[in-house]
Parts: structure tokens; C-alpha cells; sequence
């Protein structure tokens, strides 16, 4: 009889424990590095236009961190924290209002903030000339996500007239205090080359700029401003209501052509057909050529004007004449 053999039982070697230490390690160092690397999912349909970070003064790293992470930019606040703790950036968050058009890797989230790298481009808002308070507010709002229409607004409340009509380029990060100060001082720089006339004329700077106002108002063309202006300074001159619709319809939020009978018939301080002398406040934001007619009216003998829907001016010495051209042109 043969012998019997038995198979050989081949025994693994067991893993030895520097090696698991290494492979821990190896995982560890993948998660890290992944969660370092890569961006969270689902930016894009959370913020399909991107998002606005508004970083403010006195957050910690970590309450950056968690703004980031609510809104999907990054991954872990907590990854975000050791980051800037290994880099010692802790002290050099530069805050403002960041815009992230897409998730980013931590590294990245974190070079922006410290660079103040916004990703912002200015924003190009035109105000046209003869804008009021509001009306440049509202465009403000529209165009600028973070803007607060009610602080701006409560800034300007003793300067209508002072916001310069023109073209800016305004960033999110301007505060509202930021963009008034700008509009002001642009004011200031424009007019600049008038102010031997401001300094010679009798009225002052408030009553002219409200003169102007109401010339942005109702008439167009520079001569017709100079001759509008005469007839206005003489109105009050010798006591004579203005008897503008610009000013009503201001107060009213109305334009000139849907004031009422009844609307005129209101008192008010704006109402120029029941008190006499200028409003109390200007009535919208003119543009240099309103102001330069305010200071330099052109001497003439009529009496009445009005203005039709396309902007031609109509002039009359007497009331019978200035009847004839409002059945004739309005």
C-alpha cells in the first residue's frame, strides 16, 4: 500500500502591523487631500448664477468656513479652519463681498479670501439727468444685489439735487455710503468751473439747484433752459406764483400731463400755482447745463411758456396769449 501524503498547508504571513500603519496613513492622507482638493457637488443647482459671500468684519475663521459651506463653495469648515491655521493666515481675512461663480477646492477658497481676490467686476450704471433720489436708488437696487435702498435713501434725504447724473462704475462692495459719497463729490468736481458764478449770484447754491431742478423738468434744449430760467427768476422776482407742473408732480409721483384740476387746486409746499417762490426741496438731479442756465438766465419780456409732449417750448408776454398756445398745443 502507498503511503499516504498530505497536502501542504501554505500559511499567509500576517500583515504586519507597520504596514496596516502605512495603508491607515495612505487613506487618511487620500481623504485629506480629497476633501482639500476637491469642490463640494451641487453648487450649480443651488446658486445657478453664481453666489455672494459677504464677509464681515469681526467673523472668525471658522464662521468663513460655514458661510462657504452653507452656500456649497466648499466642502468642511473644519478643513477650511486647519488650512489657515497651518498657513497662519488667521489675522489676514480680507473682508468684503466675494462672488463665486462655481465650487472651489479649499486651497483655492482660501487664497481668495486672503488676497481679497472678489471676483467682482464693476458694475456701469448711467443716471440720466433729471433722475430723483429715488429713481437713482431704484436703478442702484437693480443693478447691485446687496445695495439697501432705504439707508441710500436716507443719506440722500437732504441732498436732492446733489446725486450727479452721469455714468459710474460701481463694485457690490461699495456700501451705499461709498456710492452717495462718490455721486456727491462728483457733484463738486463737475461744477467746479461755475463756482465764480455760484459765488457772484444773489441766490444761493440750494435755491439754484433747485432752479435747476425744475428746468431739468420741464424744458430740454440749453437755450430753452437760459430762456425758462429768465422767466422763472422774474416770477419770483416780482412775486408771481411759478406756476410749474414739475414741482406738483413730483410730490405726487406723477408726471406733468396726468396732474388733475384737483391736483392743482391741492395745497402744498410743492404746489407752485398756490404759494409763491421756490419749492422747499429740488424736485430732481440736474445735469450741468440745468445748472449753468440756473446761474445764467437769459433776459427776456415773456411772461408764461409751457411745454408740449415732444419737448418744444412755447412762450407768451400775456395770458390771453399763453391760453391760446395751451388750446393749441396741449
Amino acid at each position: 500500500m502507498d503511503p499516504v501524503i498530505s497536502p501542504t498547508i501554505q500559511l499567509r504571513k500576517p500583515i504586519h502591523p507597520f504596514a496596516i500603519i502605512l495603508i491607515i496613513m495612505a487613506i487618511v492622507f487620500c481623504y485629506v487631500l480629497c476633501l482639500f482638493l476637491l469642490p463640494p457637488f451641487g453648487f450649480a443647482k443651488s446658486n445657478p448664477n453664481g453666489v455672494y459671500i459677504d464677509i464681515k468684519n469681526g467673523m472668525s475663521v471658522r464662521q468663513v468656513g460655514q458661510v462657504l459651506v452653507n452656500n456649497k463653495v466648499i466642502s468642511s469648515p473644519d478643513a477650511f479652519v486647519l488650512l489657515t491655521s497651518l498657513l497662519r493666515n488667521g489675522n489676514n481675512i480680507s473682508t468684503g463681498i466675494y462672488l463665486f461663480k462655481s465650487s472651489v477646492s479649499i486651497f483655492e477658497a482660501e487664497k481668495r479670501i486672503i488676497n481679497a481676490d472678489y471676483g467682482i467686476e464693476a458694475k456701469k450704471i448711467t443716471f440720466p439727468e433729471g433722475f430723483t433720489n429715488k429713481q437713482v436708488a431704484e436703478r442702484l437696487e437693480a443693478n447691485l444685489p446687496l445695495f439697501d435702498k432705504n439707508v441710500f435713501l436716507s443719506l440722500a434725504s437732504t441732498t436732492e439735487g446733489y446725486l450727479y447724473p452721469e455714468t459710474y462704475f460701481f463694485s457690490p462692495n461699495d456700501t451705499e455710503t461709498v456710492i452717495y459719497k462718490k455721486m456727491i463729490d462728483t457733484f463738486k468736481s463737475e461744477t467746479k468751473d461755475l463756482a465764480s458764478d455760484f459765488a457772484q449770484s444773489k441766490n444761493t447754491q440750494n435755491d439754484i439747484v433747485i432752479m435747476a431742478s425744475i428746468l431739468e423738468r420741464e424744458v430740454k434744449s440749453k437755450e430753452d433752459k437760459q430762456i425758462v430760467s429768465g422767466i422763472l427768476w422774474n416770477r419770483i422776482k416780482n412775486k408771481m406764483a411759478l406756476q410749474v407742473d414739475a414741482t406738483l408732480a413730483y410730490e405726487r409721483d406723477k408726471d406733468s400731463y396726468t396732474l388733475t384740476s384737483a391736483d392743482l387746486k391741492d395745497d402744498s409746499p410743492y404746489n407752485t400755482y398756490t404759494r409763491r417762490g421756490l419749492p422747499p426741496t429740488a424736485i430732481s438731479n440736474p445735469g450741468y447745463d440745468s445748472i449753468y442756465a440756473a446761474l445764467n438766465p437769459t433776459q427776456n419780456n415773456y411772461v408764461y411758456f409751457l411745454t408740449d409732449r415732444e419737448g418744444k417750448v412755447y412762450y407768451a408776454k400775456t395770458y390771453e396769449e399763453h391760453l391760446k398756445n395751451k388750446a393749441k398745443y396741449l
